[in-house]
Parts: C-alpha cells; structure tokens; sequence
C-alpha cells in the first residue's frame, strides 16, 4: 500500500468516525426534542421547536449523505436549547 493510499483510507476512517459521532449527537437531541411536553408552549416556543426539528433533520441527512468536516461546528446544542428556550 503506497502512502498516499494509507492517508486516504485514515482519512476516511476518521471522517466516518466524525459522522457517527455527529449522528449520535443529532439522534440525542431527537430525543430530548421528543421527550418536551409542548403542549403547554406558546405558538412561538412551538415555532423555534419546530426550526429545531427541521434543523436536526438537515444535520442528520447531511451525515447519511456524506458529511462536510465543519457541521460539527453548525451543531451547537447550546444554542439549539437557547432557541428552544430551554436554558
């Protein structure tokens, strides 16, 4: 195996290493999502809830469909829980 074949195949080991790290964050976050009682929130908290859903759901395609090395700093839980109002 040449060098340049071995750094292809470790980058590749490591960028699928990414991408199931981001897909676990994104799937915790479902769940955290899922467990709300929204019921309770006002159109607007449901409105941020429902940017963060879609928000999620790009992230996760994202991943499946081959992720770019800078989504996991587009994912911050932080600010999702900030937009959610759930601080």
């Amino acid at each position: 195996m040449s060098a340049e074949e071995a750094t292809g195949l470790e980058a590749a080991r490591k960028q699928k290493i990414h991408n199931l790290k981001l897909k676990t964050a994104c799937l915790e976050n479902e769940e955290l999502i899922q467990e709300l009682h929204v019921s309770d929130w006002s159109e607007t908290q449901r409105q941020k809830l429902r940017g963060a859903h879609l928000k999620a759901e790009e992230l996760v395609a994202s991943v499946d469909v081959g992720t770019k090395w800078n989504l996991t700093e587009a994912y911050d839980l932080a600010k999702l829980m900030r937009v959610c109002g759930l601080e």
